[in-house]
């Protein structure tokens, strides 16, 4: 849009802008009459390197179809990066994001339009606004060019396919330096938040169904797995987003999810998987009382749940479990590094575990402490060999006991 208008020194203009919008993710994916060059290739922001091209090999290089890889890194930069607002008024390239592993909405967007680079598959950022759940707001996100169609992701929201209908498309470009607004010499311009009314809503059909279940009692402190069965109910591939919803409050009785509230699984038409989770539960129950620990599953369109009881002589385990959570590498100043994050996925603490660390027959070793549901991030650092060639690496963690 472009607005032209004359006025005095000193005079102030009001430019209010109504706009009506239709959102729908469920009519359908935008077909690619021709895609433009710009997009199957890098940009300045959305950058390619060798730690980006390994990332996403080990993520997505075994999956057989573009729509697997698709999801699979979605959900990896979602549980990669950590939200920050203190980068939204900066632009940085994805190869730094990556090693910050901090960012907003285009941050994500960059790296995961770079790891699907790295994996052939072309993309370009989409431009608009979203409801936060508490106010709309600017917000970018992803569409991947797979089969002649467009297919949106959020690797904000951890979505695939089917977006929450609060994205509302604005613009598609080749990276966020391209969503500008000019402003000619000598004018100020302020602006005040969007306000947004939905005129009219239509949930999503039921395309998948859920079921979910779990202990039905737990003593203190119990490690526990809940399951739900999720199946596409739908004759097309779908990405569905899973929520596994536990009680907070009050905070002397709230529970946790050890490996992650959020999940994103890939379904073929009429496809059925089994999705866990590991809970863990308060570490006091008072005796003489019995707790209730609603649990829920929610996603897009359906939700599943069921409730636990808890009493201080209900059943008790000791779960010691030491997990490699994630590895990264990359290559700085003529050295190896790798990044490893290791987490108590027990609910027992772990005192000195052996964390070692190989490559070309050098071996380094850390030791580290863990309290429950703990998780550190452990550095090596290896002098690159001098001779270019493949070389494999090694991380082992091994429980101090």
């Amino acid at each position: 849009l472009i607005f032209k208008w004359s006025q005095k020194a000193g005079e102030t203009k009001k430019i209010t802008l109504t706009a009506t919008a239709t959102v729908n993710y469920n009519g359908g994916l935008k077909k690619i009459s021709a895609l433009k060059e710009e997009y199957s290739k890098p940009t300045s922001i959305v950058v390619l390197n060798d730690d980006i091209r390994a990332t996403a090999e080990r993520v997505a290089g075994s999956l057989a179809t573009p729509e697997e890889k698709l999801v699979a890194l979605t959900a990896w930069v979602h549980n990669y990066v950590e939200y920050d607002e203190s980068y939204w008024d900066r632009l940085d390239d994805s190869a730094y994001i990556f090693e910050a592993r901090r960012g907003v909405c285009k941050d994500y967007s960059h790296l995961l339009m770079s790891l699907l680079h790295a994996q052939g598959i072309h993309s370009r950022l989409a431009a608009g606004f979203v409801f936060s759940g508490e106010k709309w707001a600017p917000h970018a996100w992803v569409e991947a060019a797979i089969n002649g169609e467009w297919v949106p992701a959020d690797p904000t929201f951890n979505e695939v396919k089917r977006l929450d209908a609060s994205h509302v498309l604005f613009a598609a470009t080749t990276d966020q330096s391209q969503v500008t607004e000019q402003i000619t010499e000598g004018l100020e311009m302020t602006k005040k938040d969007p306000k947004a009314e939905i005129l009219e809503y239509t949930p999503f059909p039921k395309f998948f169904k859920l079921t979910a279940s779990g202990p039905d009692n737990v003593g203190p402190n119990a490690l526990e797995e809940v399951k739900t069965t999720v199946q596409n109910l739908d004759s097309e591939w779908q990405a569905i987003p899973l929520n596994l919803i536990v009680p907070q409050e009050p905070k002397d009785s709230a529970a946790s999810v050890v490996d992650g509230e959020k999940k994103l699984v890939f379904l073929e038409p009429g496809e059925k998987k089994i999705v866990s989770w590991k809970v863990l539960f308060p570490k006091e129950l008072k005796e003489g009382y019995q707790y209730s620990f609603p649990i829920q599953v929610k996603s897009l369109s359906a939700s599943a749940g069921f409730t636990t009881t808890g009493t201080s002589t209900g059943k008790k385990n000791e779960v010691t479990n030491l997990a490699i959570v994630e590895v990264v590498t990359t290559q700085k100043n003529n050295e190896m590094i790798y990044y490893a994050t290791l987490q108590n996925a027990g609910n027992t603490p772990i005192e000195n575990a052996q964390i070692t660390a190989s490559l070309n027959q050098e071996t380094k070793q850390e030791t580290i402490s863990l309290e429950v549901n703990e998780k550190k991030t452990v550095l090596f650092s290896f002098a690159l060999p001098s001779e270019p060639g493949t070389y494999s690496g090694t991380i082992t963690a091994q429980n101090g006991e």
